[in-house]
């Protein structure tokens, strides 16, 4: 995997992840994630919660809040706040109801390819929370969302 430049991707840290803005889709590295607990990610799998949402303070799971779903995109490689090369695992987020993107309030101001980003580490996904804090999803389960014939979407 090749690393991104600053002109390729910046990183935004927010309160629970990253929101990674990419130039072009293209860097998106389509690859299957393999969490720590063995199951695996493909892109465009979709989930509501790794671990059950449970975990102590800095090792609880994502939980994402009641309608919401998050789908898997793929890697890319870019320079983390500390300076180090990082993977990060991409996912888009949707509201069940409507198909509203977790992101769409961001796009003007920071890009069209905007994902929602955790650095990887042995399988798991570390987060900041806030400047002080930080998170490690354990991702040994996850909730997996499936979208069917009775989920409709209003675009």
């Amino acid at each position: 995997m090749k690393l991104l430049t600053k002109q390729q991707c910046t990183i935004h840290a927010t309160a629970s992840a990253y929101l990674l803005s990419l130039n072009t889709e293209r860097l998106v590295q389509r690859e299957p994630f393999i969490m720590a607990g063995g199951d695996v990610l493909n892109i465009k799998d979709k989930f509501t919660s790794t671990d059950n949402g449970k975990g102590a303070a800095a090792t609880h799971g994502i939980n994402l809040d009641d309608g919401w779903y998050q789908q898997y995109e793929g890697k890319v490689l870019a320079t983390h706040e500390t300076g180090q090369p990082a993977v990060y695992i991409l996912f888009s987020a949707f509201e069940i109801r409507n198909g509203r993107s977790a992101v769409s309030d961001f796009i003007k101001e920071l890009g069209a390819y905007l994902y929602i980003g955790y650095v990887e580490i042995s399988g798991t996904l570390f987060s900041c929370r806030g400047r002080s804090s930080t998170n490690v999803a354990p991702c040994k389960t996850v909730q997996r969302f499936y979208i069917n014939e009775q989920t409709s979407f209003n675009f």
